[in-house]
């Protein structure tokens, strides 16, 4: 079991994510190893980065990164568990901002949220996989 995202907190802008492999790296190193919400290699754009105003690219951003540093099958489920939460985080901070309290708009966005997790977590291990090889640790 890799242990790389020991040092996982909250940022200051209360998402969750690695210190050393998220929060330490520059804006420019964050943009180049991710792409927002869905796979980045395809030509069209398939997965929103927001629903109904909820934007979730920090998240994706966030997901995108931990992937890119993840070595092995416990990473990729400790990626994919730290990106429901900051969906989550995402779901309710809309909310709180934008004072809704209406119920089934809540729900439509946490079903969302619960949506792209269900996606990476079964079927993003080609994602996870991507450049890596037996041995292989990828570097910046």
């Amino acid at each position: 079991m890799s242990n790389i995202f020991a040092d996982s907190c909250y940022g200051d802008n209360e998402y969750f994510a690695p210190k050393e492999l998220y929060w330490n790296l520059q804006e420019e190193q964050r943009k180049t190893l991710s792409n927002g919400c869905g796979p980045g290699n395809w030509k069209i754009d398939l997965v929103p980065d927001s629903l109904m105003g909820c934007d979730f690219s920090i998240s994706c951003d966030i997901h995108d990164i931990m992937y890119h540093y993840g070595i092995d099958e416990e990473d990729k489920r400790i990626s994919d568990r730290t990106f429901l939460f900051n969906l989550l985080f995402d779901v309710d901070n809309h909310c709180k901002t934008n004072n809704i309290l209406d119920r089934t708009e809540r729900i439509l966005l946490r079903e969302a949220a619960f949506t792209y997790y269900r996606a990476v977590s079964d079927a993003g291990h080609s994602a996870f996989w991507e450049g890596k090889q037996d041995g292989f640790i990828r570097q910046g």
